[in-house]
């Protein structure tokens, strides 16, 4: 068909629906500001379009007139040109520049008004020309972005007339993945995620550094093929430049330090094990060393020296000032010292708000022109109190919101929308200079590539803070940024979402996939059967969406996508399987005698089973480190990958010993016990607490010391209220913490493997439950030797005994009080195996870590 009549007959077609259209309707991310519908379509398919620029000086627009060829070219096979008569014309640029731009857009009520700013825009689409008029270079570039989503929407060579006149909300709209918990993204992978922030509007792009960066003064510290140069930041710096983005320079300078801290010759500069020491001249000078390397390395005015959760502040060398002078003191001194580096070094320093929140009398000891981060990760109906204080006080901060996904499979998507929505409505009342919308890895597993979603609805909310519905920007969503006109990607990630909602699933727990399915030689194990159904049911609606999926770009994330699925289904189908090969064994151990033939399938089929679950998670393993090196370094992959052969190792040793006894078994002999071929599984009811502060080892010699508080210098059994990483010093001068400790098994904390010092000795667990209403609850618990339970200060259970763990074989009545509850733990030891189980068998329990909620 001739192009023309084409373009003509598909105008006649969409003239009709024009003066419905609505902002919805625009396939742009973020949301524009104004939309005015116009009549007819811009046809790409045409046989030539040129493109004029109105600015004396090209080469600032060469990004965009780029990225405009790269459009026609993909629409129409042929360049874009710039000196020929088509009557179909582009035309962008600055009415200063320009006496005929000037006057076309004082004509058409084009003129780019002081409201729409340094990086506003006029995007004006009629049938043969579309003119972008802006103030500055970025202003027209983020009106082509505009433009590219609008074809990739359309899903065609054309686009409909309209006229649009946006500009942005925040002057910093910015994006910070953490590099320093383990995937440290490629050089290619760092301009991939530019491309494609940028496309949302995206100008400041920074890193969370701990230690992942290699310098000529401290360059021992840094990981080898974990860590960036200068001269590779630099590199990343002037690529972002032709996107309009800044790259800003971080660098984590008092807690969080326990990496640099771990080498001997830095090991004095600290407070603790974690920390800075904030009173050391000579850790302010190896801070110097590092500012003086780097900050010249980025674009961005601002350097983030972070400063954040400095729980450990006068537990070292600061203790003296921080009893005479107080915490807010010593801090201020610390972010003092700091300010006078980066300010002499031509920066404006950024640090993050937490501590400041805490002993608000920071903010008159410190510069008034400090910017401070405040973050705030959860869904809540307010954040004015983390903003509030700062606007009071005249301090220009920055709101930090976060796609979560630390510690997940993949990120609840729902916290994140709850979170961004309201963070950013709250900070535009408030002023807030911009947002940094955060993508933490802690955990070191997390995939980029599902990152997007949550990234694109933060940038849509930088850009212009609206009450628009999740389900509306999705769709604007898919259609902008993939060109999807099948399933939407948002839609499956919503639906996967739902798994947050269930027992078995929780919060999109990374550590459920890693939690033992085999017990070692000799043990016993039970699984949950209960539930994975549901979880399975999830899996499959959202592949059979996802396969409906047809992105015209960036089909890579569906690949991380469906991984994520397939791991939730493994999750399942693995426990189903595991628990049917080892009631087959069962079965085979009764039959063996009276029904050889019976006997000889069923240990065919176990073995058939487990080799279908080795090969399950075999492939996990393959399609995980083929999409980790799509994104990241080889750093850090072979501790992930450690984790899988576990699962391998564990699978294929139990099918070996399960081989070896079916020709035992061949040859006539009777068949192993289930716990010497790792096959003592059963299923188990409830919801076991797998997560605790512990405390220990303790001398318990004989067995009999379980009467002594060890705990006195922490405030004492009854009274002591630890927080993870509290610290004390025991009686015999050894300095103990408080450990976050998640049981890989389903029932047990097995307290022998976790110590080495597992022989006469005892320990402690502690955690908070939360109640909505006072009321009496059923606990059940066993114990490996004996216990005692402390619940809110008072001593409620003790049994003293040398006994084997059995679960559920003890239970009290315990009285929750409404709001927060404390549950303390003492556990004692005489020789042999060693641990406990707990459960509150009837309510409904949720946890976050150690803070378990009944619903």
């Amino acid at each position: 068909m001739n192009r023309l009549l084409f373009c003509f007959l598909v105008s006649l077609v969409l003239i009709h629906h024009r003066s419905g259209l609505a902002v919805s309707d625009i396939t742009i991310v973020p949301k524009p500001h104004l939309v005015q519908p116009g009549t007819g379509v811009f046809c790409f398919h045409q046989n030539s379009i040129r493109v004029r620029i109105a600015d004396t000086d090209t080469s600032h627009h060469r990004m965009s007139i780029k990225q405009l060829d790269q459009l026609i070219r993909e629409n129409n096979g042929v360049p874009l040109w710039q000196k020929n008569e088509s009557e179909f014309l582009i035309w962008v640029g600055f009415p200063e520049q320009d006496q005929e731009f000037r006057n076309l857009c004082q004509k058409e009520d084009l003129w780019p008004e002081d409201r729409i700013g340094e990086e506003g825009y006029i995007l004006d689409i009629r049938e043969k020309r579309i003119i972008i008029a802006a103030n500055t270079p970025a202003g027209v570039f983020y009106a082509v972005q505009s433009l590219k989503q609008l074809v990739r929407g359309s899903n065609s060579p054309h686009v409909v007339c309209l006229r649009i006149i946006d500009w942005p909300e925040f002057q910093y709209r910015g994006v910070m993945d953490d590099i320093s918990r383990g995937p440290v993204p490629t050089l290619e992978y760092m301009k991939t995620q530019i491309r494609r922030l940028s496309e949302l509007k995206i100008n400041l792009f920074t890193h969370y550094v701990e230690h992942v960066v290699k310098t000529e003064s401290h360059g021992d510290f840094a990981p080898a093929g974990g860590s960036l140069t200068i001269d590779e930041w630099k590199k990343i710096t002037d690529y972002a430049a032709n996107y309009h983005m800044d790259i800003m320079g971080n660098f984590q300078s008092l807690g969080h330090f326990e990496k640099i801290l771990a080498f001997p010759q830095y090991r004095h500069l600290g407070e603790t094990d974690r920390m800075l020491n904030p009173m050391s001249n000579e850790a302010h000078r190896f801070l110097a060393d590092i500012y003086k390397e780097m900050i010249p390395a980025f674009s961005s005015p601002i350097f983030n020296v972070n400063c954040d959760e400095t729980w450990d502040i006068g537990r070292g060398p600061s203790k003296k000032y921080v009893d005479s002078l107080g915490v807010a003191w010593v801090y201020a001194r610390h972010i003092n010292a700091l300010y006078d580096i980066v300010s002499g070094l031509g920066k404006r320093m950024l640090i993050w708000g937490d501590i400041v929140l805490q002993h608000p009398e920071i903010l008159q000891m410190i510069p008034q022109d400090i910017i401070i981060g405040t973050w705030g990760y959860d869904a809540r109906d307010s954040f004015d109190d983390c903003l509030k204080p700062f606007a009071d006080q005249g301090f220009d901060f920055l709101f930090s919101c976060g796609v979560l996904n630390s510690n997940r499979l993949m990120p609840d998507y729902r916290m994140t929308m709850g979170n961004i929505r309201q963070f950013a409505k709250d900070a535009s009342r408030y002023n807030s200079l911009g947002m940094v919308n955060t993508v933490w890895d802690d955990g070191g597993k997390a995939l980029f590539s599902l990152d997007w979603y949550g990234i694109g609805y933060a940038a849509d909310h930088a850009w212009f803070p609206n009450d628009e519905s999740v389900d509306t920007f999705t769709n604007r969503f898919e259609g902008g940024v993939y060109g999807n006109q099948g399933a939407s990607v948002g839609q499956v990630l919503n639906s996967l979402t739902r798994l947050t909602d269930l027992p078995q699933t929780f919060e999109l727990n990374e550590a459920i996939f890693w939690k033992t399915l085999i017990p070692e030689r000799g043990e016993s194990l039970q699984l949950d059967p209960s539930g994975w159904d549901h979880v399975i049911d999830i899996c499959n609606q959202s592949e059979e969406a996802l396969d409906r999926a047809d992105p015209q770009v960036y089909e890579s994330d569906l690949k991380a996508i469906r991984f994520t699925i397939d791991q939730f289904r493994f999750m399942a189908e693995a426990r189903h399987i595991i628990l049917a090969t080892a009631e087959n064994y069962h079965k085979a151990c009764l039959l063996q005698k009276k029904d050889r033939a019976t006997t000889r399938v069923l240990l065919v089929d176990a073995i058939t089973q487990l080799s279908k679950v080795i090969q399950s998670v075999s492939t996990l393993r393959h399609t995980f480190q083929s999409l980790w090196l799509e994104e990241n370094r080889a750093y850090w992959l072979d501790r992930i990958l450690d984790l899988y052969d576990g699962h391998i190792q564990s699978l294929t040793d139990t099918k070996a010993l399960l081989s070896n006894s079916l020709k035992s078994f061949d040859n006539g002999h009777a068949l192993a016990a289930p716990m010497h071929i790792r096959l003592d599984i059963s299923g188990a009811n409830g919801r076991y607490f797998q997560y605790w502060l512990l405390a220990g080892p303790f001398p318990n010699p004989g067995g009999t010391a379980y009467e002594h508080d060890y705990l006195t210098p922490a405030g004492g059994e009854l009274h002591v209220r630890p927080f993870p990483g509290d610290a004390f010093t025991a009686e015999s001068g050894e300095l103990i913490r408080w450990q976050k400790f998640e049981s890989p098994d389903y029932t047990t904390i097995k307290l022998s493997h976790y110590y080495e010092k597992n022989i006469e000795v005892l320990a402690y667990a502690y955690c908070r439950i939360h109640s909505p209403m006072a009321q009496t609850v059923r606990a059940t618990f066993g114990s490996n030797d004996g216990i005692e339970i402390v619940l809110n200060d008072r001593l409620v259970f003790e049994r003293h005994t040398i006994r084997s763990l059995i679960p559920d074989e003890e239970e009290i009545r315990l009285s929750l009080r409404a709001g927060w509850n404390h549950l303390l733990l003492k556990i004692d030891q005489k020789n042999g195996d060693w641990g406990f189980s707990f459960q509150l068998p009837d309510v409904q329990v949720r946890n976050h870590k150690y803070k378990y909620y009944i619903q």
